[in-house]
């Protein structure tokens, strides 16, 4: 697990703006969304709840992803992030470790 704490960068173009940092304390921010998550084996849930004006309630958004290969510097991921409507965002790809 301590090979996942840093900043990953998508090596993929449709998401290069997009940067995945796991913290230490099992959070993780992707984008402006900061979430809690557990590890289990290669499996990563995760999850990010907060305040919605548009459904004006709190909200849960879903992190879910499969770890394929894990090294020091690039890691191989499958995944999707689900929002509140269900819909459903792929973040599966090859990252590289930034910091």
């Amino acid at each position: 697990e301590s090979k996942l704490i840093g900043t990953w960068h998508f090596e993929n173009a449709s998401y290069q703006y997009c940067d995945i940092t796991f913290n230490a304390d099992h959070t993780c921010d992707v984008q402006e969304y900061h979430y809690s998550y557990t590890l289990s084996g290669n499996k990563l849930h995760g999850s990010y709840t907060y305040y919605s004006y548009d459904y004006e309630r709190e909200i849960t958004e879903y992190l879910d992803l499969t770890i394929k290969s894990l090294t020091n510097d690039t890691m191989v991921i499958e995944g999707k992030r689900t929002m509140v409507d269900g819909s459903q965002g792929d973040y599966s790809g090859t990252l590289h470790k930034v910091q």
